[in-house]
């Protein structure tokens, strides 16, 4: 924005780092030589191989350029951590990234080559990050063959590895994001910095066309780098859908199988109480004491009916089951009902004009 007779420009860019897990879970500032550091979000999680720990960086840049023809303008970079490229950016550097020369805009024109290199600075972080993503969830050409792994990754009894993988993809898409957001902000950044320039009096037509391509090359590289980053972020993405979806279906597999094996072993259970039902009631009812009654010599006889209700009963409760499995169980079941249905309805029309027959021959006998 403009101020009088400067212009002051701030830019901020943040990405997410991989860090040690002590450091994270330390919400100590960081050690003096490196100053303090403000609040970032951060987060730890379990991932499939290891612990996963993630640390949010910011890049800032910022210029004060008066607006005359020789007075000197001031940049200042605020980075989390250490930078290698605090130097000054020289016009052979300039070149190399396509800008053009600008008397009265040469801060602002050196605060763009800043950040066309802060843009590879955080490329880079981002691509660190992924790298690691890579690392922690990915599977190798070796793994594919060690069954033990395979077993850990198909199956997930304590439902870990499902929770790994949503908060992994969770990461993914605030990756997407803030890679999105990045560029927004700075071609907004650089829209409305456009618009607010006056030409005649901040800069000459000629500089404002200038820094506006110069800032047009910084937006469609911050971009390319953009599209790389989320490209990747997206493959990764989908990898891990396909690893999710595989222990899904592999465990659904697994509880439908052990279903069937549940299922079988009730299935015997039936059996073996259908069997055993009958002899068990017969051998409680034929026990109660009214039926015990001892006689004029002082013993209990056996019941007459006891031997023949031991045989009958079980053999009829056993007929009437395997009636019942075959007649349920069968495929003409449906046309059976349907038939026995057929059936009743005819049987009730036939005595239903039998019984108006005998009514009307009784009121002709009266008369």
């Amino acid at each position: 924005m403009s101020k009088e007779d400067a212009v002051v420009l701030q830019y901020h860019i943040h990405w997410l780092k991989f860090v040690p897990l002590p450091e994270v879970r330390d919400e100590r500032p960081w050690s003096s030589n490196l100053g303090i550091v403000l609040d970032r979000q951060t987060t730890v999680f379990t991932g499939p191989k290891e612990f996963i720990s993630l640390r949010e960086q910011v890049l800032s840049v910022s210029v004060a350029q008066p607006v005359s023809r020789f007075s000197p303008y001031y940049i200042a970079i605020l980075s989390d951590g250490k930078r290698d490229d605090h130097d000054f950016v020289d016009r052979a550097t300039w070149q190399s990234y396509g800008l053009s020369p600008c008397t009265k805009g040469t801060g602002i024109l050196q605060f763009i080559a800043i950040l066309r290199r802060s843009v590879r600075q955080w490329q880079e972080g981002w691509k660190s990050t992924l790298d690691n993503i890579d690392r922690v969830v990915g599977v190798t050409l070796r793994e594919i063959g060690d069954e033990e792994i395979w077993q850990d990754l198909m199956f997930d009894t304590s439902f870990k590895l499902s929770k790994s993988y949503f908060q992994i993809l969770q990461v993914l898409r605030i990756i997407d994001e803030w890679v999105e957001q990045s560029v927004w902000d700075l071609r907004r950044f650089s829209e409305q910095w456009i618009s607010k320039s006056r030409a005649g009096r901040d800069y000459s037509q000629l500089e404002l066309d200038s820094l506006r391509k110069d800032f047009e090359k910084l937006v469609a590289d911050m971009g390319a780098s953009a599209q790389q980053i989320q490209e990747r972020a997206h493959r990764k993405t989908e990898e891990i859908k396909s690893l999710r979806d595989g222990l899904f279906n592999a465990t659904s597999l697994r509880e439908a199988t052990r279903g069937m094996a549940m299922n079988r072993a009730i299935y015997v259970f039936t059996i073996v109480t259908v069997l055993y039902t009958p002899v068990g009631f017969l051998a409680t009812f034929w026990a109660l004491p009214f039926l015990n009654q001892p006689g004029h010599d002082g013993t209990v006889q056996e019941p007459k009916a006891f031997r023949n209700t031991f045989i009958i009963i079980p053999l009829l409760t056993y007929v009437l089951c395997v009636a019942a499995a075959w007649y349920f169980g069968s495929k003409t079941a449906g046309k059976l009902t349907s038939e026995a249905k057929t059936a009743w309805r005819l049987l009730r029309a036939y005595f239903s004009r039998m019984r108006n027959k005998i009514k009307a021959g009784s009121r002709g006998g009266e008369e």
